[in-house]
C-alpha cells in the first residue's frame, strides 16, 4: 500500500448550505418513464463504444475499464434505453426534479444474463447532488429544470447549468 498518501478518515464536508443526510430516505414522488429500444451504434468510439451520443455526461472522465470489453466482446449489446422524469415532492432534502437515463442490455462478467446500468442523473437541487454523491457513490449533475408551480400536469423544459 502506498504510504505517502493515506485514505483520508475523515467525511466529505458539503458545501456551504449543504446539510448531510445520511441513507435511507423516505420519498414521495411522481414518476414518468420514457423508453426506446436503440441498437448499438459507432463500435470504433473508445469511450461509448456504441452507445449513443450523451450517454455520460461530456464533463465526466468515464474509465477504460468500467466499459472494457467482457469475454472479448462489447459490453453494451443494445436493449431498451429508459429516461426516467422524478418529481421528488417530499424528501429529505426537500421537493426536487431529477433526471436519470439507464441503459439495459450489459453484459455483466458474473453473470449470464444482461443488466442495466445507469449513466447519467441530472438533479435540480444541490442538496441532492452532494448528498447523492456522498450516500451511493453516484455521480449527480445539476439541472436547471423549467416549470409552472403547482400545476402538476405541468410541461418540464431544462438547461444545463
Amino acid at each position: 500500500m502506498d504510504q505517502s498518501n493515506p485514505p483520508s478518515s475523515s467525511k466529505p464536508t458539503p458545501p456551504a448550505g449543504v446539510s448531510p443526510v445520511p441513507a435511507p430516505w423516505l420519498l414521495q414522488a411522481k414518476l414518468y418513464l420514457f423508453t426506446k429500444l436503440l441498437s448499438p451504434g459507432n463500435r470504433e468510439d473508445p469511450v461509448l463504444q456504441g452507445l449513443p451520443p450523451g450517454s455520460y455526461n461530456p464533463s465526466e472522465t468515464v474509465h477504460s475499464s468500467a466499459l472494457g470489453p467482457v469475454n472479448g466482446a462489447p459490453q453494451w449489446k443494445g436493449g431498451l434505453y429508459y429516461i426516467v422524469l422524478v418529481r421528488y415532492e417530499d424528501s429529505p432534502v426537500g421537493p426536487y426534479d431529477e433526471l436519470i437515463a439507464v441503459s439495459d442490455g450489459w453484459a455483466n462478467p458474473y453473470e449470464k444474463r444482461t443488466s442495466g446500468r445507469i449513466t447519467n442523473i441530472y438533479v435540480s437541487s444541490l442538496q441532492s447532488v452532494w448528498n447523492g454523491r456522498n450516500n451511493w457513490s453516484m455521480y449527480h449533475f445539476s439541472l436547471f429544470f423549467c416549470s409552472r408551480p403547482r400545476d402538476l400536469q405541468r410541461p418540464l423544459t431544462s438547461r444545463s447549468r
